[in-house]
C-alpha cells in the first residue's frame, strides 16, 4: 500500500492490475441526518467504516440515534446482521469537524431525493411520458 500526502490530507490507495489506483478510503462524512442520510450512514458503518453524521438541526441530531436504530432494525430483518464488524458512528454537530478530518464529504442527498420525486413523478404519467404531444 502506497500513501500520497497533499494539503495536510493522507490517502491511501494501491494501484490495480492496469496502473489505476484504488483508493482506501476509511471514513466518510454524511451530511443530513434525514431518512435517506441516516440509511447511508448505517449502511456505510455495516460496511466497516467510521462515519460521522451531521445536520444543522441540534434536535435532528438528538433524535437521530433512534432512527438509526430504525435503519438497523431494517436491515437486519431484511438482509441478515451484517457480516463484517460494524465501524463507528459519530454523531458531529459540527460541519467543520466532518469536513475538516475526513477531507470528503460523501453526500448531499437532498438533490438525490428531488431526482427519485422527479421519476416518480414521470413514471406516474401515462407510459412515462411527459404528455406533450
Amino acid at each position: 500500500m502506497k500513501t500520497l500526502k497533499r494539503d495536510g490530507v493522507s490517502l491511501a490507495y494501491e494501484l490495480d492490475g492496469e496502473g489505476t489506483p484504488v483508493l482506501f478510503v476509511q471514513g466518510v462524512g454524511v451530511l443530513g441526518a434525514g431518512q435517506m442520510g441516516a440509511a447511508a450512514a448505517a449502511l456505510f458503518r455495516r460496511a466497516g467504516f467510521h462515519v460521522r453524521l451531521w445536520t444543522r438541526d441540534a434536535k435532528k441530531l438528538q433524535a437521530v440515534s433512534a432512527t438509526l436504530a430504525g435503519v438497523d432494525a431494517f436491515l437486519d430483518e431484511r438482509f441478515g446482521p451484517s457480516a463484517t464488524t460494524p465501524g463507528r458512528l459519530d454523531l458531529e454537530p459540527d460541519l467543520a469537524v466532518v469536513a475538516l478530518r475526513d477531507k470528503q464529504i460523501v453526500r448531499q442527498l437532498r438533490f438525490l431525493k428531488e431526482q427519485i420525486d422527479a421519476t416518480r413523478s414521470l413514471e406516474g404519467d401515462e407510459g412515462g411520458q411527459s404528455g406533450a404531444r
